[in-house]
């Protein structure tokens, strides 16, 4: 996923303003090389996002345990 895919998704959703700052503290975080997909450089990893957004959602430990198994 890139980038420009990222911000085309989620361009209309205002908790996710911030995308579409390069100088932003969410840009940074998600072009960091944590989330860089290996086998495509300068695209991200959606696995590496998945987990990311597991750990900081608000769901419930049965769910995030399902789609935590899932991922991987």
């Amino acid at each position: 996923m890139t980038m420009n895919q990222l911000r085309y998704a989620f361009k209309d959703d205002a908790k996710w303003v911030d995308l579409q700052s390069n100088d932003s503290l969410l840009y940074n975080i998600i072009t960091s090389d944590f989330f860089e997909d290996e086998k495509n450089k300068g695209e991200m990893n959606i696995q590496a996002l998945l987990l990311w957004g597991v750990l900081l959602c608000n769901g419930d430990d049965k769910t995030k345990s399902r789609v935590f198994y899932d991922i991987l």
